[in-house]
């Protein structure tokens, strides 16, 4: 996506919309003739001064020859006849798939600038795109305020929002989704929490891959508690969330070790594959089902003995029977999901 404009003064008009845009995942470029734009414009990298004066004789011939005569005469303004000119600039409009116009003058040359493959971004639409920086200033500070900053309503509205305006999510900004799919399947709405897990992508090249094995689990996680079904990776996912969370240990971190652990464990003992069942794989093949966590380092750990302290006896007086079997019993969740 290319921004074109006369002046840089002229971009400004249309700064928090490419603000928009870039928090979307587009890639905005930035074309102008004269002057430079100011601090708002820092995180726009991308850029391309128009400079209509080709350097050695080959360059100005060049120009001179592949310029359309009616470029040369001037009828469509200065802004155009000098893009033509520049032969980085002519490269970078034609390799955008969208334009968007900042002033009159570059209105004024939308018909040359834009063709069917290369279309123009309405302005109505462009007015749409400055809220997308507030989607994510409104989602930090959400989360920064816990339970109740993360409620059903907002997150219902984030995906409204997400729907309309940031699609795919960047994935940079996926991670910053985590708090509240978790606060949503913590509270019971397992509706809202698998909604906003769509928009996790694992699959995202180069993605780290303890925080892929996360979004994995995530996504495998909402979907089983959502529909009723186990997911059908759902074991591959459970053994990818093991080995990553033993990375994670032998690392040294701790915190992220114990998130990717207990994710795996809430699939592996998922209440939609063993409670209101005919059959468990607890019950007819739990060495094959939990092969991967007792293998792994981790299950070693929580799997090990800790020390306890000592057994006090009844205030009663009565001494408990040493052969007695202590049972913890351990529920589920048992919040019921609020009423629409």
């Amino acid at each position: 996506m290319i921004a074109v404009a006369a002046s840089a003064e002229e971009l400004d008009e249309v700064v928090r919309p490419l603000r928009g845009l870039s928090l979307a995942g587009h890639q905005v470029v930035l074309m102008w003739r004269s002057g430079e734009p100011g601090s708002r414009f820092e995180k726009f990298g991308a850029r391309v001064r128009i400079d209509p004066s080709p350097r050695g004789v080959r360059a100005r011939a060049r120009s001179v020859l592949t310029v359309p005569a009616r470029l040369r005469a001037g009828r469509t303004g200065p802004l155009l006849a000098d893009l033509h000119r520049d032969p980085r600039a002519v490269r970078a409009l034609e390799a955008a798939d969208l334009v968007v116009l900042a002033g009159a003058a570059a209105t004024a040359a939308a018909e040359a600038l834009t063709t069917p493959a290369r279309p123009l971004v309405p302005a109505a639409e462009l007015a749409d795109w400055s809220a997308v920086g507030g989607v994510w200033r409104k989602l930090a500070v959400r989360t920064a305020e816990g339970p109740t900053g993360l409620t059903p309503a907002y997150v219902r509205s984030l995906v409204r929002h997400l729907e309309r305006y940031v699609r795919p999510v960047p994935p940079r900004r996926q991670e910053s989704l985590v708090p509240a799919i978790e606060a949503m399947h913590l509270a019971g709405r397992y509706d809202l929490a698998h909604e906003l897990s769509h928009h996790l992508d694992p699959a995202t090249p180069d993605l780290d891959p303890l925080v892929r094995a996360r979004l994995r689990g995530l996504r495998a996680l909402t979907a089983t508690s959502a529909t009723g079904e186990p997911h059908p990776e759902l074991p591959e996912v459970a053994r990818e969330l093991t080995e990553a969370a033993d990375v994670a240990l032998r690392e040294g971190q701790v915190e992220q070790a114990a998130d990717l652990a207990h994710l795996a464990l809430a699939l592996l003992f998922h209440r939609e594959l063993h409670a209101d069942k005919l059959s468990s794989p607890l019950v007819t093949d739990p060495e094959g089902f939990l092969e991967h966590w007792r293998a792994s380092e981790v299950g070693a750990l929580l799997g090990s003995t800790a020390p306890r302290r000592p057994v006090l006896p009844a205030r009663s007086g009565r001494t408990p029977d040493a052969g007695a079997r202590r049972v913890v019993v351990v529920p589920g969740a048992t919040r019921s999901s609020p009423r629409r």
